[in-house]
């Protein structure tokens, strides 16, 4: 099992968490929660509901998720099998790595490249890989860790040669708010894709661990079969999701906040000549060769960012990397102080 450390009095800016967006108002109407529905099993076709509602699809083609790691591991587990033919663009986020070894199946990898300063996606090379043995294709849009995007031109091209040959391709577009760019209608176009989302970037609810899948019906049955639990979802989550549903332009405001944020951090570190990639997501890329004492430096002032140089499947990439997620505005300040006295 893998073990997190817990630091509650550290700020953290290591797990990419929009920590800082519900407020006090939305807060009110959460814990505005009937008690007794404790005692009660969850309506799971009222989440499916507003799940559709919420992003314009039928409830046939959404099913919820205890998070998007349930999503990942659900769809991982169910579609592929050992000694399966797997194509997979790395790095990517761990909990693909760790599904796909749960029952035996050793990707292929591909690897982002790097030019100029910015990482792109190995689309040509997934495109030629893809033929009928191929099982399926794996793919972080936008990338986590690398944060860049997969273009609607490019994501086309496979879905197009992977369909030829009726290959699943699973998306995990759980930062795509911060992006704009979502796949979600070509699901009703292909039905080999399957899209995985999540509230807790979005809406910056991590710790409620809602997620679902958008596929076309066969898949999402099958995946709701496989999964073999009467009631994923609590009733909890499902208040919790009216609530947010009820707020959409709030949170977009707190998404184009993040992403102001970001562009004022990217253009300070340029300004300073600092090493960094700017991405589709909340948080930047910073390379330095004393990126070991930098990440010392933040912990002494009780700030976390995360050390990803030794990344899984990530070959030379992110050498000398590490990842700071944007903090809230409260927390910026102290951010660009400390960064100023680094470099």
């Amino acid at each position: 099992m893998l073990k997190i450390k817990s630091y509650p009095d550290h700020i953290r800016l290591d797990r990419n968490e929009s920590y800082s967006f519900l407020n006090e108002k939305i807060l009110s109407e959460i814990k505005d929660f009937n008690s007794d529905a404790l005692s009660l099993y969850p309506d799971l076709n009222e989440i499916k509901d507003l799940l559709a509602k919420h992003i314009g699809s039928k409830t046939e083609n959404v099913l919820p998720t205890h998070g998007s790691e349930q999503a990942i591991r659900l769809t991982v587990q169910s579609l592929f099998k050992k000694g399966d033919e797997v194509i997979m663009a790395a790095p990517i986020f761990i909990a693909f790595t760790l599904a796909l070894k749960h029952i035996g199946v050793i990707p292929k990898i591909l690897l982002y490249k790097e030019r100029k300063g910015s990482f792109f996606p190995p689309t040509t090379q997934i495109v030629n890989l893809i033929n009928k043995n191929t099982k399926g294709v794996v793919l972080c849009n936008p990338s986590n860790p690398l944060g860049c995007s997969i273009s609607r031109r490019d994501i086309l091209k496979i879905l197009k040669k992977t369909a030829s040959f009726k290959v699943p391709v699973i998306v995990d577009e759980v930062y795509s708010e911060f992006s704009g760019t979502s796949f979600l209608d070509l699901t009703k176009k292909y039905d080999n894709l399957i899209i995985l989302k999540s509230f807790s970037k979005e809406f910056g609810l991590a710790g409620l661990r809602l997620g679902y899948i958008v596929a076309n019906e066969e898949i999402i049955e099958k995946l709701d079969d496989e999964r073999e639990m009467f009631w994923p979802i609590s009733n909890f989550s499902i208040h919790t999701l009216r609530v947010l549903l009820k707020h959409k332009p709030y949170f977009k405001k707190q998404i184009a906040g993040v992403v102001q944020r970001k562009k004022k951090l990217i253009s300070f570190l340029k300004q300073r000549s600092v090493k960094c990639y700017d991405t589709d997501t909340n948080f930047v890329i910073i390379k330095s060769k004393n990126h070991k004492d930098i990440i010392q430096e933040f912990e002494a002032e009780k700030i976390l960012v995360s050390d990803i140089s030794t990344h899984i499947d990530s070959g030379n990439l992110l050498h000398d990397a590490f990842r700071i997620s944007i903090p809230s505005e409260k927390d910026f300040k102290q951010v660009i102080i400390i960064l100023k006295r680094l470099f």
